[in-house]
């Protein structure tokens, strides 16, 4: 029977990797939940492939590496809120049972998303990204984007958006992409500034499109 790390033995890992400044490997891993609170972790840590029995649940932790969750299944939900990532966060081909919530975290790097599945809902409320978004081919229900904050440009091709998305408040400091994703419900904009395109896919309803104080150089329909 594979052998279950247990949560308490997170925390010893990470206290010992941290004393060595050494990475924390632990791909492919079955893990039983990770609870991190109120620290400062200064190595990379990697969770690719890694299966969580129960939730992720981290909260106003400095990361001073990348944290890598490719490929990672998580029984639960993400719940990565108040963090502060100094490298990339990745979550590429991530499967999550939950909700994934990253309210008022920043990341100075990259958020790495494509190909996320969460059977619960996306929150990046007040999220602040240094470099860019991508967030294509994912599937969604819920989505709820408000505040967000991105140096860079955003990536949300090829998905599946089963209800409205909102993006209320933000700042995307270059384009964002919504080429070849299918949008059931609305995308509201309002008071949002987008300092270069918006790209809508041609099928895309103009009606659904709710644009009051936005800013941007130019609507382009998707040919």
């Amino acid at each position: 029977m594979p052998k279950i790390i247990s949560t308490k033995e997170i925390e010893l890992e990470i206290q010992k990797k941290s004393l060595i400044s050494q990475p924390l490997d632990l791909s492919g891993q079955i893990i039983e939940g990770i609870f991190l609170y109120n620290r400062k972790i200064d190595i990379e840590i990697n969770l690719r492939s890694a299966i969580i029995l129960n939730q992720i649940s981290i909260e106003e932790v400095r990361f001073q590496k990348n944290v890598d969750l490719s490929n990672i299944i998580v029984k639960g939900s993400f719940l990565f809120s108040s963090n502060e990532v100094m490298g990339d966060l990745i979550l590429e081909n991530a499967n999550i049972n939950g909700v994934v919530n990253l309210v008022g975290t920043s990341i100075k790097g990259s958020l790495f998303a494509n190909n996320l599945k969460t059977k619960g809902f996306l929150s990046l409320t007040k999220v602040k990204i240094g470099g860019k978004v991508f967030l294509n081919n994912i599937k969604l229900e819920d989505s709820f984007l408000s505040g967000l904050i991105i140096k860079g440009d955003g990536y949300f091709r090829d998905s599946l958006f089963s209800d409205d998305i909102e993006i209320k408040n933000g700042e995307i400091q270059g384009t964002i992409d919504f080429k070849n994703a299918f949008l059931k419900g609305k995308i509201n904009l309002n008071n949002t500034k987008i300092f270069e395109y918006l790209i809508l896919d041609k099928n895309f309803l103009k009606e659904n499109l709710i644009l009051e104080n936005t800013q941007f150089k130019e609507l382009i329909k998707n040919s």
